[in-house]
């Protein structure tokens, strides 16, 4: 079997002599889930791969079909579930040396992995093709070791470790491929075959050893389940394999054979070697870790010890020739102590975090940690690489200026304070932290900032000789704080740090950026906006113009977008563009400005503005951040958002499933961003009528924003909100009602009783009462609702339409239609301003005020209201939702008002199939057909119209306590209409 867990097998299943069928290649073209096959690229006992393409996200994949039994033969569902559990369990290990895996399925009787395509070779092919130093060999073999531990951290065993499962891209990354042995360290049973398998006879039964001969290790051909020192002892084997040239047991368990004589490996490589291969387990190294560690410092004193060694023996020969090698020893040596990790991010700080984010108890702790644990030693590790490179090109190699060194000196001297304020960070985190683990390592400044081509650097990497380096280190853990999400607390060190700075220098600019950034971040856009002028000033005396930069875009977002002043928002934009322009656009700064110009242009009730600016954002950080970043999935929510807003509402699914689809596979399925999308799915399953579909993903975003945020959140209340309204709109109207008081008491509690969103959830209750045509109660809900929302919001705000509207719509219930038409007229207005003339919410108002205007028998008016709203509806491709059927009602009913009984039978006919073909619910089913039924009865056509009448009974008395008054309307039509009421002369 070539799948990840297994439980033992007969040994007349499990003979080696079995032949095995082939399973027949799939044709290109093939569908495997939503991937279509494009040709194999490899295959074996444990099932083939192919080259396929993925048209959801436009991009080639490696599509690995694993098989479910070793002899091809299916063993049932049970096992098919475990293999994808496991390989769900893969998906989660996200390291730059492990290749990633976007997807698991399963595709007839067995389980497919989409995984990354690696356009390269092997490591055996590598190997091959010409003589490899010593050197070059280990430091490829020590990146795929650290895919391998990284693996190790998340619990999982490769247990087919070998030189065909090493990956060596065209980019020149190293990958970890072919887990498909692999199983968690901690699950019991008996390892699954391969087609290399030993069998081990016990008694009737025998276990069935996993891996490639030659490669497996003496515990697991004993049929002892692996563990990650076996993954251990295969990597050593490949390491021996790949120095010597061949295998170090192939001929059998004892001494390793000693080294060929022609081949010069260092002797501390080779006692790491030997250690590693050791018989017994608990003799090899402590963790993959540990040897990784041991073989990476054997290449940094072999190369200083060579020097030494070189610079001897000239000096011998040469006398004073050894000065300028001594030097250039030194120096090397220098440089190097210079990029070590100790004390920054080691062992025993990595140990200290790991053991915090242990300690927390929410589920998506662990889970945040083996994904933000891996980046952060990505990190550290381009952090060490780029110091060591700087400090050689300048004292060993001579060929950097000493400016451009100092320059770029400083840049990574601002990077390591991040990167140990981080690991503080970690090494306490709590709920808040583990929350905002991987979006805290992505938000740091890359190091690759700090690169040869940073000589003249002009923003945060500039610094005076009279900075205090305690005062650096502590807008540093400001910096990290935000991206923590610890907003306060970042702000208050920021505050400090720019009273204590020297006036005017760049570190005050710098602290009053941050101050401003994080008081805005934390709700005070007042506070954030005075400091962000003063850092402007700042920056502008120090000269530090990417800060002027900065704090222009962060003030279009304090002022523009966040308090809604759209002409001073649009200016501080055109002076970051300015800014931006005389630095040459970096890419950075470009992609936030271009956010926070989208987001105003939404705020000014530009949606289509908006959308653009957000796409070319969206551009931007996929050419600079790559296609898997959470600022990604981000951006895509705000499109999606947008899209909403103009009742693009497929368009606004598809970017919402993609956002999802980042956020599961970069943040793990059980972290609050998933709800987040999972929320906004929800939303617009609602507005496309699929209400099942809309109360289940509300549903699962409640539960997960209960298990990871607590009971007592405001995202909480967000989500019941949304359920109850989903809940309201399937009829199921009392089951709706705790969900609305649930979110209600939340609110008050966390966010006070007058702010916007304690106002939505008044106006769902107004909703809820209307339906139960409880009107005074209905009406002063939405009451409350709009004086909460134009205090919150400002009298211009959609939100604060929806409120009037409402209020309208019970006013005209309740036969006020003065009132009524006035509160639609401004509900009119602000949506026409807001959203212009094609707008779901523009054609609601035209149809409710066309409602008023046939209730006053201004018929003309009213059939004029009807049909532009229907117009609208048409014009946005929306005339197949329930939605468009109201106008065509409304239409209906002014035929009705004239005696058009035959003109109001077909529109009515239309709004009915309507219905039929969404599904709608039964309610609105049911009173279209009631409506049908009298116009059929205006024409004569008697018994069509009493059967009509007689199903929408039918229909309403299932609908439940949402029907009850629309059903008291059919029985009192039908009382008078049917054949004892008009031989009894109560029809006219």
């Amino acid at each position: 079997m070539d799948g990840l867990n297994s439980t033992a097998a007969d040994a007349s299943e499990t003979s080696d002599l079995a032949p095995r069928p082939v399973p027949r290649a799939l044709m290109r073209g093939t569908s495997v889930g939503r991937y279509v096959v494009l040709e194999p690229v490899g295959s074996g006992g444990m099932g083939v791969v192919y080259a396929a393409y993925d048209p959801k996200l436009d991009r080639k994949v490696a599509l690995k079909l694993v098989r479910t039994d070793a002899q091809g033969k299916g063993t049932g569902a049970a096992l098919q579930q475990r293999l994808l559990q496991e390989a769900q369990a893969l998906a989660r290990v996200s390291h730059p040396h492990v290749v990633s895996v976007h997807d698991t399925g399963g595709y007839l009787d067995q389980v497919f992995l989409a995984m990354e395509f690696v356009d390269g070779g092997t490591l055996r092919d590598w190997l091959k093709a010409s003589p490899r130093s010593w050197r070059d060999t280990l430091q490829v073999l020590i990146q795929a070791g650290r895919g391998l531990a990284a693996a190790h951290a998340a619990g999982l065993v490769h247990r087919d470790f070998k030189p065909d499962n090493v990956l060596l891209g065209t980019d020149g990354r190293v990958r970890v491929t072919d887990f498909g042995l692999a199983l968690r360290e901690a699950d019991p049973g008996v390892a699954p075959p391969d087609d290399t398998a030993n069998p081990n006879e016990t008694g009737s039964r025998r276990s069935v050893v996993a891996g490639t001969r030659g490669y497996q290790a003496p515990e697991v051909l004993a049929g002892r389940l692996a563990d990650a020192r076996a993954d251990q002892f295969a990597f050593c084997v490949s390491l021996h394999e790949a120095l010597y040239g061949s295998r170090p047991f192939d001929e059998g368990f004892g001494e390793p054979p000693p080294a060929p004589r022609d081949v010069r490996v260092p002797m501390r490589v080779r006692r790491a070697l030997l250690r590693g291969l050791s018989l017994e387990p608990r003799e090899r190294h402590p963790s993959m870790d540990a040897l990784l560690q041991e073989l990476a410092q054997a290449v940094g004193v072999s190369r200083t010890r060579r020097l030494g060694i070189a610079g001897l023996a000239l000096a011998v020969l040469a006398g004073v020739g050894l000065v300028p090698y001594v030097r250039e020893h030194h120096e090397a040596r220098a440089c190097a102590e210079a990029a070590s990790l100790e004390g920054l991010w080691d062992g025993a700080r990595q140990d200290a975090a790991a053991r915090a984010f242990a300690a927390v108890s929410k589920p998506f702790a662990a889970e945040a940690w083996t994904r933000a644990g891996p980046l952060l030693d990505a990190y550290a590790g381009a952090w060490a690489s780029e110091v060591r490179g700087n400090c050689e090109a300048t004292r060993v190699r001579a060929e950097q200026p000493e400016e451009q060194y100092r320059q770029r000196g400083v840049c990574l001297e601002r990077r390591r304070d991040e990167l140990l304020a981080l690991g503080d960070l970690f090494a306490s985190a709590d709920e808040e932290v583990a929350r905002s683990a991987v979006q805290a390592v992505r938000s740091l400044v890359p190091v690759s900032q700090c690169g040869p081509e940073a000589a003249a650097l002009t923003g945060p990497g500039r610094q005076t000789e009279a900075e205090s380096p305690a005062l650096r280190a502590q807008v540093a853990r400001a910096r990290v704080l935000r991206g923590a999400g610890r907003y306060a607390q970042g702000a208050e060190l920021a505050r400090e740090a720019s009273e204590r700075a020297a006036p005017g220098s760049p570190l005050q600019a710098e602290a009053l950026l941050w101050f401003g950034m994080l008081r805005g971040l934390a709700g005070d856009a007042r506070a954030a906006e005075q400091s962000l002028h003063e850092a402007v000033l700042a920056a502008e005396r120090s000269r530090q113009r990417e800060l002027v930069a900065t704090a222009w875009t962060w003030l279009v977002n304090m002022v523009g977008v966040q308090q809604g002043r759209i002409e001073e928002g649009q200016r501080h934009a055109r002076h970051a563009e300015a800014v931006l322009d005389s630095l040459g656009r970096p890419a950075r700064l470009e992609q936030e400005l271009s956010m926070y110009v989208g987001q105003l242009f939404w705020r000014a009730g530009k949606p289509v503005e908006a959308l653009q600016h957000l796409e070319r954002t969206l551009a931007l950080q996929q050419q600079e951040l790559g296609p898997e970043h959470v600022d990604l999935a981000q951006t895509l929510h705000t499109m999606a958002i947008v899209l909403r807003s103009q009742a693009r509402y497929a368009e606004a699914r598809d970017v919402s499933q993609r956002s999802l689809a980042l956020r599961e596979k970069l943040l793990g399925p059980e972290h609050p961003d998933v709800a987040a999308s999972l929320h906004m799915l929800g939303t617009l399953a609602r507005e496309m009528d699929d209400l099942p579909t809309a109360l289940s993903l509300q549903e699962r975003s409640l539960a997960l924003r209960e298990r990871v945020l607590g009971p007592e959140h405001p995202d909480v209340a967000t989500s019941a909100n949304h359920l109850a309204i989903a809940l309201t709109e399937m009829g199921r109207l009392e089951e709706s009602r705790p969900f609305l008081l649930r979110a209600l008491a939340i609110r008050e509690r966390a966010l006070g009783p007058e702010h916007a969103e304690v106002g939505l959830t008044l106006n769902g209750l107004g909703v809820l009462a209307f339906l139960l045509h409880q009107d005074e109660e209905a009406l002063g809900y939405f009451e409350r609702s709009l004086a909460i929302k134009e205090k919150a919001l400002g009298k211009e705000h959609p939100s604060v339409a929806f409120a009037a509207c409402n209020i309208g719509i019970v006013l005209h219930r309740l036969g006020r239609e003065k009132e009524a038409w006035d509160w639609h007229r401004r509900a009119l207005e602000v949506r026409l301003k807001t959203f212009g003339e094609r707008h779901d919410d523009v054609a609601f108002s035209l149809t409710e005020m066309g409602e008023v205007l046939r209730a006053q028998g201004r018929l003309d008016e009213a059939w004029n209201h009807h049909e532009r709203a229907l117009r609208i509806y048409r014009e946005l491709g929306r005339d197949r939702v329930s939605s468009a059927s109201a106008p065509l009602r409304g239409m209906a009913e002014v035929h009705l008002a004239r005696g058009q009984g035959a003109e109001a039978a077909a529109l009515l006919e239309r709004a009915l199939r309507l219905l039929e073909e969404i599904p709608a619910p039964s309610q609105d089913l049911a009173e279209a057909r009631f409506a049908l039924a009298r116009a059929w009865w205006v024409m004569g056509r008697r018994e069509e119209a009493l059967a009509g009448a007689r199903k929408a009974r039918a229909e309403l008395e299932a609908a439940g306590e949402s029907g009850r008054h629309a059903l008291g309307e059919v029985r009192q039509w039908l009382s008078r209409h049917e054949p004892r009421a008009v031989a009894a002369g109560r029809v006219p």
